[in-house]
């Protein structure tokens, strides 16, 4: 499965723990998922021949890690390398291309925990973008504040938050039993409702758009591009 194709059909499975995926990531041609509870990192797209556990088994390669990770994504700047979170601590880690820890920063944002995290660039530097509370904000390598990046409105809940630079960013957040998809590009901000059918777990990037990790019933789990072109759908998810 290549990202073209994702593009074009969503991309469908289930962990071997039969846990819900809470994250997932792309590297090159891979794609990758952990459920946050237990300490692994699957290559779904690396599926394996007939093994006998059951009808929708993936049976797929994996990494043990050395802590459970809540949020998994791709450093853009560096091939092969991974933040990740737990969510129940300020820390966010390095993890090589085998999904080892080379280190961490804290970021100093006031002693919450950070939800999400990832690689962006700005001003022609390399910083995190962390996800504390109903914010996300800028730091640098060293853990230190640089900017604002996102807020939610007032009474909302920040899930999922992406950037590849301040410009260009996308999040999902609850408000009044609804989840919302926003993005902003060029300065363009839009933000609409998900399907009432659809769980979005998490927002990142491909290539070719951005795309959205959904939960069905649980066990199942889909990935398909939700913007592109400037343009929001969730068609073909709700279609199949």
């Amino acid at each position: 499965m290549v990202m073209t194709d994702m593009a074009e059909n969503p991309f469908s499975f289930i962990l071997d723990n039969r846990l819900a995926a809470v994250t997932s990531a792309f590297s090159g041609a891979g794609i990758y998922a952990a459920d946050g509870a237990e300490p692994r990192v699957y290559d779904v797209s690396a599926r394996s021949g007939e093994c006998g556990c059951g009808e929708g088994c993936g049976c797929y390669p994996s990494c043990t890690t050395v802590r459970p990770y809540r949020v998994l994504r791709s450093d853009p700047t560096s091939a092969g390398r991974y933040t990740a979170v737990t969510g129940t601590d300020r820390r966010i880690y390095t993890l090589d291309n085998c999904f080892s820890e080379t280190g961490y920063t804290v970021v100093q944002n006031g002693g919450g925990s950070v939800t999400d995290a990832c690689v962006y660039r700005a001003d022609g530097e390399t910083r995190y973008a962390a996800v504390s509370g109903n914010a996300a904000c800028g730091y640098d390598r060293n853990g230190n504040f640089e900017e604002l990046l996102w807020s939610v409105p007032e009474g909302a809940y920040l899930n999922s938050f992406w950037a590849l630079t301040p410009e260009y960013c996308a999040a999902c957040y609850s408000r009044g039993g609804m989840d919302f998809f926003a993005v902003r590009e060029n300065g363009v901000q839009t933000a609409v409702p998900v399907p009432e059918e659809l769980n979005l777990r998490s927002v990142f990037a491909g290539d070719d758009g951005v795309y959205g990790l959904f939960g069905i019933n649980y066990l199942y789990n889909k990935i398909a591009r939700i913007y592109a072109n400037g343009a929001v759908s969730f068609e073909k998810l709700s279609s199949t």
